[in-house]
């Protein structure tokens, strides 16, 4: 969506032929790519490891750490590898959305008219707030499960690991449809009724 944006405003007259069908095939390719091949090893990490103990979780999905922690053995590398893995994709994704909104806001502050800028940054609100909402509870659910689960309460890290894995796909749409006049003015009209139907 960085690069996706980043090309719609920076580069309007070429989007259309820079964002082909076959490119977003190759980087839907490429997304799946990276995350099988950073998932994999964490399968043979638990593989290792001797589980004698109950197989009963504390979580609400199988979670890598919350089995690694079943286990018998020691599980430092588990530890640093889901650390590892979180910093560097984490940190690689952040350093290009960076980048590439940087290139936008340079060419955002070099349009004539203010209305022309407020147009362009109303473009990218969507996607940054996706991205707060996707990374803050991310970010706290891989340093907590590896860092801090001796000091954060149990119920901290389960609710926190769901609103990571499940309030951003639920946020998209009205994130990225409420930008949409009609669905703006439908939404409103309802709120508007229902506001209204409550004082009646």
């Amino acid at each position: 969506m960085a690069y996706d944006r980043y090309c719609a405003v920076c580069h309007p007259l070429s989007y259309s032929t820079t964002l082909t069908g076959s490119f977003l095939r190759k980087a839907a390719a490429f997304a799946l790519s990276r995350s099988v091949l950073m998932v994999t090893p964490f399968v043979f990490l638990l593989d290792r490891l001797p589980f004698q103990q109950s197989n009963l979780i504390e979580h609400t999905y199988c979670e890598h750490m919350s089995v690694a922690r079943l286990a018998t053995g020691d599980i430092m590398v588990n530890a640093v590898y889901g650390l590892v893995i979180a910093a560097c994709a984490t940190g690689l994704d952040i350093a290009l959305i960076s980048v590439s909104y940087g290139f936008i806001i340079s060419a955002v502050v070099r349009l004539p008219s203010s209305e022309d800028r407020s147009k362009a940054f109303n473009t990218c609100v969507s996607h940054v707030c996706v991205i707060v909402l996707f990374y803050t509870p991310a970010f706290f659910s891989f340093i907590a499960h590896r860092v801090g689960h001796k000091y954060i309460p149990l119920q901290v890290h389960i609710l926190v690991a769901n609103l990571y894995v499940l309030v951003p796909p639920m946020m998209n749409l009205i994130i990225y449809g409420i930008k949409l006049r009609e669905i703006r003015q439908r939404a409103f009209t309802m709120f508007s009724r229902f506001v209204g139907g409550d004082q009646n």
